[in-house]
């Protein structure tokens, strides 16, 4: 891990808090891909067909993107509140819908109201190389890359969720960010502890 790749996510949250729109495009590149794992991995389940991953994604930025001034530095690193804060947002979105749901109904179909397009376009080879390369990982690799580096939970809740001891589960997620890191090269899961 490098000090630049802090440096680097720290320069663009803080010019995007200032509305830089080159810099919001970054952090949309660069987060986009983890957005889009735990949308995958949340919708999964029953929730499969009710509601594309990508919608949740597009609503999910469309939520945090003006909030990004609140977002505030710890212990000099940024990527860990801002993926938290992104996570977070988007449990809320995804959990509100299907509280919506359940109101109206099974046969009630989940849309988002409009809302504005998020800004700038992320690349979609790189986009689709981060997924892939999440895809890749067995379903507990996954899930524990999703819940622990994504979500931010502590890893004896993890291992709780996915039925495992602690000291399993953190070996699991050291091997499953080892194989992404090699895969991908500098990415953002360098600035993840």
């Amino acid at each position: 891990m490098t000090a630049d790749c802090y440096d680097l996510t720290s320069i663009h949250v803080r010019a995007a808090r200032a509305g830089d729109e080159q810099s919001i495009a970054w952090i949309i590149h660069r987060f986009g891909p983890l957005l889009l794992a735990q949308a995958r991995h949340r919708l999964a389940g029953g929730a499969t067909g009710l509601l594309e991953p990508e919608d949740l994604v597009q609503e999910t930025w469309a939520v945090a993107l003006p909030r990004l001034p609140e977002i505030e530095e710890r212990a000099g690193r940024v990527t860990p509140v801002l993926l938290r804060f992104l996570a977070t947002t988007q449990l809320q979105l995804l959990n509100n819908l299907l509280r919506k749901l359940l109101r109206r109904g099974p046969n009630a179909g989940l849309a988002f109201e409009p809302s504005a397009p998020s800004p700038g376009t992320p690349d979609p080879e790189r986009r689709d190389l981060v997924l892939d390369a999440i895809e890749t990982l067995e379903a507990q690799d996954r899930a524990v890359v999703v819940l622990r580096a994504i979500e931010g939970l502590d890893n004896g809740v993890v291992a709780n969720l996915i039925g495992c001891s602690p000291n399993a589960c953190s070996l699991r997620y050291n091997r499953a960010l080892a194989r992404l890191r090699q895969v991908l090269g500098p990415s953002v899961f360098d600035e993840i502890d």
